[in-house]
């Protein structure tokens, strides 16, 4: 199978971009760890006390837990929502209503 994928010219196309970015382009996780590092050091610059800095860091991470745990549940539930059967035709209903306005 594989065989015949990169058989195409497309595919091998494909491959080569597919190599390219893995080798050239960095992971976000550096991007990510760049970010705190400056942002460190800027506090450091600023006058903070490094305990403090990191003090503010863990504070502020743990205060996006309630966004993230109420992102990861609309996402689920709109996930079963969609998934779900569409018991007596009700969507069919309510769109025709809403392309006669």
């Amino acid at each position: 199978m594989a065989a015949a994928i990169e058989d195409t010219r497309s595919a091998r196309f494909a491959l080569r971009c597919s190599s390219f970015a893995e080798r050239w382009f960095p992971d976000s996780w550096v991007f990510a760890a760049l970010a705190v590092i400056i942002v460190a050091v800027a506090t450091l610059f600023m006058g903070a006390k490094p305990t403090d800095a990191a003090m503010a860091f863990g504070d502020g991470f743990w205060s996006l837990i309630p966004f993230t745990i109420q992102m990861a549940a609309i996402l689920y539930s709109s996930f079963w929502l969609v998934k779900a059967n569409d018991y007596g035709g009700y969507s069919e209903k309510t769109s025709h209503q809403l392309h006669s306005i």
